[in-house]
């Protein structure tokens, strides 16, 4: 396994520190000296700790069907991701919480954790780990002291955790039930999928200028949100049809725990667009790629759809007779029924160009439905169309888990 430098493994977390000044705790269970980090990190027993072997044998990974393996830190890995996963963020974090590193019979520690509460503050409980680190019982988050966890309690972030927590309490008549909003603990945090046509050249239909603008920032800013973009760019509707069979079937959607679909071409109906050869393309049958049944390793997972095309002046009834149920689905369009979509020839689509703003001032913070709400707001101040949301069984759902990092 290739060596880390100290701050990507501080990063990581794969060190920890320790009540002790200057003592930090590694994911392999040696304590340490901020001195002798670099120097463990090389060492032979710690890159012991960190193989596949070592972490088969002390049941860290154990065998699933289908030829996956589930990490103790609750992944569903292929094998040949069980290498990498091992010094990730989420796999790391697990390791010092739960301390995987222990060989069954090592631990003579008593496996309760003991409960403590402030005076002032009863119902904000601290979890106290084997006498080391602090728990915030909300986010979860650990500390290595008293201190750092009573500023943690006064931090804007830990103040943005809880609002999101109670924003997800719904009440009904008989009692208050919570409604979570979706998980995103992946790494990358989902994927994707840019379908940008340009119709350059098309002896029938008009130069979709400033098209290219719109891809470079769609993943320049999905990218800086922890996102994976692909982009497919001037396919014809066969092709396109193709790739979205490919993208349902798709083996690592199993491992990322979002979806986006962006769609950017001319259109002339609510739900039917023109691929790059002028053959129209139905937004609906898309979306049913990734119905349950159709696209199983996406069940209860957010697929968001967000479409820039002109939408004619017809309205047209969606007809679900017969057809299985779109559910987890949220669809934003760049306009309602019957408006055509607006575009610059230097600057790309209003709707592009707004959307990638408002998500790198909100991503970190607040939900799609809010998302969508200030993308209208934005919209309308710079002249642009009303956008339309549309959802299917859909609830809360952050891009980013946590606040974003700088430079979002």
């Amino acid at each position: 396994m290739a060596t880390l430098d100290v701050k990507t493994a501080l990063r990581k977390g794969m060190f920890v520190e320790r009540n002790v000044a200057g003592s930090y705790q590694c994911a392999c269970g040696e304590v340490l000296k901020k001195a002798s980090l670099s120097g463990h990190l090389e060492s032979k027993k710690h890159l012991e700790e960190f193989t596949v072997q070592t972490a088969l044998e002390k049941n860290i990974f154990q065998q699933k069907e289908n030829e996956t393996y589930q990490c103790a830190c609750g992944r569903r890995l292929k094998k040949a991701s069980l290498k990498v996963h091992l010094t990730t963020m989420v796999h790391l974090a697990e390791v010092h919480a739960r301390k995987l590193w222990i060989k069954p019979g090592e631990n003579t520690e008593p496996d309760d954790v003991n409960v403590t509460s402030t005076d002032d503050e009863e119902d904000e409980d601290v979890l106290d780990l084997d006498g080391q680190f602090k728990r915030c019982s909300y986010c979860k988050e650990r500390f290595p002291n008293d201190e750092s966890l009573a500023k943690h309690m006064k931090d804007q972030k830990h103040e943005l955790y809880i609002n999101r927590n109670q924003e997800s309490l719904h009440t009904t008549n008989d009692s208050k039930q919570q409604i979570p909003p979706y998980t995103v603990k992946s790494d990358p945090r989902g994927h994707v999928y840019v379908f940008n046509n340009d119709f350059k050249g098309s002896a029938s239909l008009r130069e979709r200028r400033g098209a290219k603008v719109d891809s470079q920032n769609l993943k320049r800013t999905f990218t800086k949100m922890g996102y994976k973009v692909f982009l497919m760019e001037n396919l014809g509707a066969e092709r396109m049809k193709e790739e979205v069979a490919k993208i349902r079937d798709d083996p690592s959607l199993a491992f990322v725990d979002a979806l986006v679909m962006v769609i950017l071409s001319h259109g002339k109906r609510p739900y039917k667009c023109q691929a790059q050869d002028g053959a129209t393309l139905d937004i609906r049958e898309i979306r049913r790629n990734f119905t349950p049944s159709m696209c199983p390793n996406f069940k209860d997972k957010p697929k968001i759809f967000l479409m820039n095309y002109c939408r004619g002046k017809e309205r047209q009834t969606v007809q679900t007779d017969g057809i299985e149920a779109t559910r987890d689905m949220a669809t934003i369009y760049a306009t309602q029924h019957g408006v055509s979509a607006l575009r610059n020839r230097r600057e790309g689509t209003h709707f592009v160009k707004a959307l990638c703003s408002v998500l790198r001032k909100y991503a970190a913070s607040d939900t799609l439905r809010t998302i969508y709400l200030k993308l209208e707001k934005e919209m309308k101040q710079n002249k642009g169309t009303t956008p339309q949301w549309e959802d299917d069984a859909f609830r809360d759902f952050y891009f980013m888990p946590t606040v974003a990092s700088a430079g979002m």
